[in-house]
């Protein structure tokens, strides 16, 4: 199953810290479970944490294609856009190739555009 098609049919799923990637955090769990209010009970700097594979809340949000919480993290912490991953990709990277390879993410990737 392609990340985009599996992102879209367990969106309802209530996901733990121990179902998603090593050194993901609780900024990551939040994010995937669209916790916004956890979301904004975390500091600002723990936004820029990392997983494994070096990516961000924000990583994450985008992947997932979620525009209010890529706004929320952003407005909070405008330091993560720039933030690279393991392959050297951002955020924007990563929803530019889900934009090129599926015709999806156009609204996220429109808003990174902008702010990269």
């Amino acid at each position: 199953m392609t990340p985009i098609i599996q992102s879209t049919t367990n969106q309802n799923e209530i996901k733990t810290l121990e179902s998603l990637i090593d050194g993901a955090t609780e900024v990551h769990l939040a994010v995937e479970n669209r916790d916004i209010e956890a979301i904004y009970t975390f500091e600002a700097s723990r936004l820029l944490e990392k997983d494994r594979d070096g990516e961000t809340p924000l990583h994450y949000a985008a992947i997932n294609n979620d525009l209010e919480i890529c706004k929320i993290l952003i407005n909070r912490n405008p330091d993560i856009i720039h933030i690279t991953d393991v392959e050297d990709k951002t955020a924007y990277d990563w929803v530019r190739e889900y934009n090129d390879e599926y015709n999806s993410h156009i609204n996220t990737c429109d808003l990174l555009k902008k702010l990269n």
